[in-house]
């Protein structure tokens, strides 16, 4: 298990709904985590990790980053 955030809690979240709500909710999800600085040397996981840790594709962790990259924070 990854150390970030493979959280129960915020499964059921993930899981309901469409893509663009898991994208949004990984964006915003994110956006949280780097503000409060959880990440070490301001350096977020791979796509891959990033994935394993939402239980969702690459391809929804790329359109959550790319929203992140759009709005200037990475």
């Amino acid at each position: 298990m990854l150390y970030y955030d493979k959280n129960p809690v915020i499964q059921p979240y993930i899981n309901k709904g469409g893509y663009n709500e898991k994208k949004e909710f990984i964006a915003q999800n994110l956006l949280t985590k780097i503000y409060q600085n959880k990440y070490k040397d301001y350096k977020l996981p791979t796509e891959r990790e990033l994935a394993e840790i939402y239980n969702v594709s690459r391809h929804t962790i790329r359109e959550a980053l790319k929203k992140l990259n759009n709005i200037g924070i990475i």
